[in-house]
């Protein structure tokens, strides 16, 4: 018997039943976890890698922000090469390091350098794999032909009204792109899916209007977007074969949008009250006036037009609280049945129709991911609003698209919600939290609702002032603005958006489908006359509407990474932030703006004046000239004043001349003016080319301007938007620096094949 016990024979009462095969689920159920958690961390690698805890007292765990920022970077490290790598021999090599730093890590090897050179390889071969998996035709130079094909998207009202075109076939030889943008020059009722054939002025996807800032074309070649253009007269609906499955999904929401939007109108009339109805609960837009959208901006409330976090936590939130208290209704339900979990199910379905009829931007992506592991993490008892969470989501969205790292409304979205998860979660880790909550419970009636009414003031002023240094400088280098009010504007207007327009939104979405609206509306309609008064008043307030003037790029990332730091970091650990917050104010404060900028086609050019001026040559002010005169610091309400009159050059027939002087002219040193040519005519380019410092045209440089400073039109359209810096040197002044807005075709999303 003994030694059928040592067997472990079929006699033995102890014997263990035989084992039940392991399958994949039960494997990662058992071993998932660890993944992201180990038991036993060293003090050399803890920095990155995850400790379990439940301590207030503990350090934040900051392995998973660490890791998604090493996504990031690989990301960042693929568009910003010069020239574009082979997406397989990327693929392959971050399987290789993913697949040894999993290995390592099961082992209790893993060295952090390993891992982040793994998450940077498998940053940097998702830019590459997506680049390859959307490659379509990009157009390389003007050209005008018929197109035949589905609308798939409609955007804006009026004269800027432009439709998106899949093309099936067009008239001219070779392939034609995949996608065309065309602006509609007569009003026409088109809906997604209709198929049309018209007449139109192609031209490739433009580029940056001045090194350094927003990259349309790059943008373009994500979308599938290979020209741009104008429609001669009005489109012909056509016969063509049915559109695929993704066109009639996107004309049946669309539909239910368009309806929903008259319903807003008809109960609200015309106007921004409509308007902004309409882009709150479907995300259309299109009908908020010029000056509304200004008024938002400044005054810091222009995030209440873009769906995100605010809306869809009081949308998806309002419907889990309405579902939780019908259900409680019912005792026979409410003692039987996880009420929670139901309501929490009705809240994210909702959620998910939400998602689907606001068109489904960048924020409002995050958002409903962020909503969807909140409700998630009621439905398994795990806490779903953590920064853990927020990487997971970040790096999901990249992963499906990695260029909308770029993005500057993913890029405010995820700052904003990563510094207030820091913030709120280091005021929860307080000693005195609880003891607080403690004392209110003990106040009386009246003294418990003001403390409530303080501490949610408090809270919302804190969000604001936490959202706005996290988004303020991404603002500031992309649009060449910031708030200077926005924390009184946001404390004037977002108790009403929280307690007035969203509430009443959110019970308006609802009822919209069945008539029953108008209530809802005319409450919501109130909401946004006050919140329309206050962004008025707060815009009032500021002389300079925000403007900052051009921000290097590196002022922009060191600026923001000192931010994180600081709000990020644990204990004495944030006074790293001194060494990124001094780069980027260094960077900030050398920093010059160009003396002369020149555009990729055409003869709009600007230039500095004796008296330091930039001065703009077009007769109306557009968007270029915009962006030139707000990176040197010009507010809007002065850009007439600043375009370059007849008088202000030496004009005839064959073309002009302008004057351009330095920027850092020394006081009373006088200085020769730099002489900017700008041929209408060969004849006067080849004089040009003699006489003027700089010649500009739009024809081919003839061979008698090999040796001159000249610039053609073939080299503006293939280098883009030109800056030029100069100084004074012998009591002339010369050029010391110069800068094309892009590189010459060296990546896809420029023309390279």
């Amino acid at each position: 018997m003994a030694d059928a016990g040592l067997t472990g024979s079929a006699t033995d009462d102890r014997a263990q039943p035989p084992r039940r095969r392991l399958s994949i689920p039960d494997w990662f159920y058992r071993h998932g976890g660890r993944l992201w958690r180990k038991t036993s961390v060293t003090p050399d690698d803890a920095w990155l890698k995850p400790v379990e805890t439940a301590s207030r007292k503990a350090p934040r765990d900051l392995a998973p922000v660490l890791q998604a920022f090493a996504f990031c970077g690989g990301i960042a490290l693929y568009f910003s090469l010069p020239r574009e790598p082979n997406a397989w021999v990327l693929m392959a090599l971050a399987i290789a390091a993913l697949v040894f730093a999993l290995w390592a890590h099961w082992r209790g090897r893993l060295n952090p350098v390993v891992l982040v050179l793994a998450l940077v390889l498998a940053g940097a071969a998702a830019g590459a794999i997506r680049t390859v998996s959307i490659a379509a035709p990009v157009l390389k130079e003007p050209v005008s032909a018929e197109i035949s094909g589905h609308v798939s998207g409609i955007t804006g009202a009026g004269a800027s009204r432009q439709v998106t075109v899949d093309v099936e076939r067009w008239s001219r030889r070779g392939e034609p792109p995949a996608r065309v943008r065309l602006v509609l020059r007569q009003a026409q009722k088109l809906a997604i899916g209709d198929a049309i054939k018209v007449k139109a002025r192609l031209v490739p996807p433009s580029g940056p209007v001045r090194p350094g800032g927003y990259d349309f074309a790059f943008r373009a070649y994500y979308d599938r977007i290979g020209a741009t253009g104008f429609v001669f007269g009005a489109p012909e609906v056509i016969g063509l074969p049915p559109p695929g499955y993704r066109l009639k999904a996107l004309r049946q929401i669309e539909a239910v949008r368009a309806s929903l939007v008259e319903g807003i109108r008809a109960a609200l009339g015309e106007g921004d009250r409509a308007a902004l109805a309409a882009a709150l609960l479907v995300g259309d837009r299109s009908l908020i006036s010029d000056e509304a959208v200004e008024d938002l901006r400044e005054s810091g409330l222009a995030h209440v037009l873009s769906i995100s976090g605010l809306h869809m936590a009081l949308f998806a939130g309002g419907v889990y609280a309405a579902a939780l208290a019908l259900l409680a209704a019912f005792p026979l339900l409410a003692l039987r049945l996880p009420i929670h979990k139901i309501a929490a199910c009705v809240a994210l379905v909702t959620a998910t129709a939400y998602l689907l009829l606001s068109g489904g931007s960048v924020p409002t992506q995050r958002s409903y991911l962020m909503i969807a592991l909140v409700f998630l993490g009621l439905l398994t008892g795990r806490r779903g609003l953590s920064l853990r969470s927020l990487s997971l989501v970040a790096v999901a969205l990249l992963i499906v698209a990695p260029e909308d790292l770029y993005d500057p409304g993913f890029q405010m979205s995820f700052a904003a919600v990563l510094c207030l998860v820091a913030v709120y979660d280091d005021w929860a880790r307080r000693p005195a939290t609880k003891m607080n909550a403690a004392r209110r419970s003990s106040l009386g009636l009246t003294h418990r609702i003001l403390s409530s009414v303080m501490l949610w003031a408090g809270g919302l002023a804190m969000t604001s002032l936490v959202a706005g240094v996290a988004t303020g400088v991404i603002g500031a280098y992309h649009f060449d603005r910031v708030s200077p009010y926005g924390l009184l504007g946001n404390l004037l207007a977002m108790p009403a958006v929280s307690f007035i327009v969203m509430p009443a939104g959110v019970l308006a979405f609802l009822l919209l489908p069945f008539g029953l609206a108008d209530l809802p509306l005319a409450l919501m309609a109130w909401g946004i006359d006050l919140m329309l008064a206050s962004a008025s008043f707060t815009a009032s307030l500021s002389d300079t509407d925000g403007v900052t003037g051009q921000m290097p790029a590196l002022a922009a990332v060191m600026l923001t990474a000192s931010v994180f730091m600081l709000l990020l970091a644990n204990g004495r650990w944030r006074a790293i932030a001194a060494v990124p917050l001094g780069i980027g104010l260094v960077s900030l404060m050398l920093f010059r703006p160009p003396d002369i900028m020149v555009a990729d086609r055409g003869a709009l050019v600007a230039v500095r004046d004796a008296s330091g001026n930039l001065r703009v040559t077009a007769s109306k002010v557009g968007f270029a000239a915009e962006t030139w005169l707000r990176g040197d610091g010009v507010a809007p309400m002065e850009f007439e004043a600043r375009r370059l009159l007849k008088r202000h050059m030496a004009c005839d027939p064959s073309g002009c001349v302008v004057e351009a002087y330095p920027l850092l002219a020394e006081k009373g040193a006088a200085a020769a003016p730099f002489r900017v040519a700008l041929s209408r005519s060969l004849e006067a380019l080849e004089e040009d080319c003699r006489h003027a410092d700089i010649a500009v045209s739009s024809f081919t440089l003839p061979h008698s301007c090999a040796k001159a400073l000249a610039i053609g039109g073939p080299e503006r359209v293939q280098k883009g938007a030109l800056a030029l810096w100069l100084e004074v040197v012998g009591g002339k002044a010369v050029i010391t620096h110069l800068q094309w807005a892009r590189p010459i075709r060296t990546r896809p999303w420029h023309g390279a094949q």
